[in-house]
C-alpha cells in the first residue's frame, strides 16, 4: 500500500489522524508538567484563585473534588495520564484494545484541563485538540462502519475548515488592521507574544507587511475551496496552513495550534479526495 492509500482508505486514514493526536496530546501534556510550577496552588495561575474566576467556586462536594483534581498534585496527575494516553495512541494507533481506552482517557483528560482554563480563556489549539478526540472517541462505537468511520473524518475536516474560515472572516469584520495590511506587524510588536525585531522590519517595509497580513487572512478566508479543488489544491492549502502555524510558534509563542491542527490534515486531504470523485473529476 503506498504512500498516499490514506486518501482512499477511510480507516488508514483515521489510523494517521489518530497517531497526530496523540502526538499533539503528547506534546500539551509535556508542556503542562514543564510549566507546572506555574501552576501550582501558591502561584498567579494556581486553581485557589484561578477558581474565583470561573463559576466552578461553590462549595459543594463536585467543587472540593475538583479542588482536588485542580491542585497541584492532582493537576500534574491529570497531565502524566494525558502524557500516557498520547503515547499509547502515537505508537499504538492499530490496537483495536489501546486505543480506543486512550482515546477515552484523553479525550476526559482534554474535557477537564480545559474546565480548568475557563477563568483565564481556553485558545482554539485546546478546542480544536478536543474536537479531533472527541470525534475519535464517538467513532469506537463502531469501528469496523466504514460510514462512521468517514462520518468522524468528515466532521473533523469540517470542523478545521470552519476555524480556518471562521478565524479569517472575524479578524476582517473586528480588526481594521487587517483590512489595512498592517495587522502581523502590529502584532509581532506586542509585548508577551511578539517579535521586536521582526516587528520593526516589516514596519519599515510597509509592502512586505500587507502581502504577509492579506496572505494570513486570505488563506484562513478561502480555506473552504480545500474540500473543492482536489488533492493538488488541498496540499496547497494544508502546506500553507502549516507553514503560518510553524511561524505563529516560531515568532509568537503559539505552537499548541500547529499540533493540533496538524491532526486534521489528513481528513482534509481524505475529505477533498471524496468531494472529487463525487463530482467525477
Amino acid at each position: 500500500m503506498n504512500d498516499f492509500a490514506f486518501l482512499h482508505d477511510p480507516w488508514r486514514c483515521v489510523e494517521m489522524v489518530t497517531r497526530l493526536a496523540g502526538l499533539s496530546v503528547t506534546v500539551s501534556a509535556l508542556e503542562w508538567l514543564a510549566a507546572r510550577h506555574g501552576f501550582a496552588d501558591d502561584a498567579a495561575l494556581g486553581w485557589p484563585l484561578l477558581r474565583q474566576r470561573s463559576r466552578l467556586n461553590g462549595d459543594g462536594p463536585v467543587a472540593r473534588w475538583l479542588g482536588v483534581l485542580f491542585g497541584t498534585r492532582g493537576f500534574a496527575g491529570l497531565q502524566a495520564l494525558r502524557l500516557l494516553a498520547g503515547l499509547t495512541l502515537l505508537g499504538l494507533a492499530d490496537d483495536p484494545v489501546a486505543r480506543p481506552a486512550a482515546l477515552f482517557i484523553a479525550t476526559v483528560a482534554a474535557c477537564l484541563t480545559n474546565l480548568r482554563q475557563f477563568g483565564v480563556g481556553v485558545i482554539g489549539g485546546d478546542r480544536m485538540r478536543l474536537v479531533v478526540l472527541g470525534a475519535l472517541t464517538v467513532r469506537e462505537l463502531a469501528p469496523e462502519s466504514r460510514l462512521a468511520t468517514q462520518a468522524a473524518l468528515w466532521f473533523i475536516a469540517g470542523q478545521c475548515v470552519m476555524a480556518y474560515a471562521t478565524s479569517g472572516l472575524l479578524k476582517w469584520w473586528r480588526t481594521p488592521e487587517w483590512r489595512n495590511g498592517t495587522a502581523v506587524g502590529w502584532l509581532l510588536g506586542r509585548e508577551f507574544m511578539g517579535h521586536p525585531g521582526l516587528a520593526k522590519w516589516l514596519t519599515t517595509h510597509p509592502a512586505i507587511n500587507r502581502l504577509v497580513t492579506w496572505g494570513v487572512l486570505g488563506l484562513e478566508v478561502l480555506f473552504p475551496l480545500a474540500l473543492f479543488g482536489g488533492v493538488p489544491v488541498t496540499t496547497v492549502f494544508v502546506a500553507g496552513a502549516f507553514l503560518m502555524h510553524l511561524a505563529i510558534g516560531h515568532f509568537m509563542g503559539l505552537a499548541p495550534f500547529l499540533w493540533a491542527f496538524l491532526a486534521c490534515y489528513p481528513a482534509v486531504l481524505f475529505t477533498s479526495a471524496q468531494v472529487r470523485a463525487w463530482l467525477g473529476r
